[in-house]
């Protein structure tokens, strides 16, 4: 895996996609990865299923990507996510590499695709919501897992419902125990 401080500063555009197997996205990579322009960033197994992230310089070469990946592998895509101008956390809380503080509430988002999950989270980070966790299920179907926070309960409450296809829980108040669940591992 590539380090993510060093890429997202060249590679600020990313395609996320949920495939239906591991050989397919290898093929995606084949065809489409030239790691000049594009790189890959992760690939993983999902179950019998698999996440691909590639990387991209410019935002009008991802975007043309991502046009033929769907033109050129639809039956294997299952869904597919353009992020332009990844923000500077998103990669690193996809790897565990942030600590936030907990907020006075807190909002779970769910999604059954991670590359979705992703851009949610992409759009909280620039909305100024912190990210607490962003966990991968690895299993088939996939079920990705946002933990966010913020002080302002109307504002995590918009942004849980701006997003159709995933489910979300606010909790507004969040208690000590709940806090320290996630912050049991900062440091003081």
């Amino acid at each position: 895996m590539i380090s993510s401080e060093k890429l997202l500063f060249n590679y600020r555009h990313l395609i996320a996609v949920d495939l239906t197997s591991y050989g397919s996205a290898l093929a995606l990579i084949n065809q489409f990865s030239d790691d000049d322009g594009i790189k890959v960033f992760e690939i993983s197994p999902l179950g019998s299923g698999a996440l691909l992230i590639l990387m991209a310089k410019e935002v009008t070469a991802a975007a043309i990507l991502k046009n033929q990946i769907q033109s050129q592998m639809n039956p294997s895509v299952l869904n597919l996510c353009l992020i332009e101008k990844a923000h500077e956390n998103l990669l690193k809380t996809y790897l565990s590499q942030t600590t936030s503080k907990v907020a006075k509430s807190m909002l779970i988002i769910e999604s059954s695709f991670v590359s979705e999950a992703l851009g949610i989270a992409n759009k909280l980070l620039h909305d100024t919501i912190e990210l607490l966790d962003l966990r991968v299920v690895r299993t088939f179907p996939s079920n990705s897992i946002i933990t966010a926070t913020h002080d302002s309960s109307e504002k995590l409450l918009l942004a849980g419902q701006a997003n159709q296809t995933a489910k979300f829980t606010l909790i507004t108040d969040v208690h000590p125990v709940l806090k320290n669940y996630f912050e049991v591992l900062q440091p003081n």
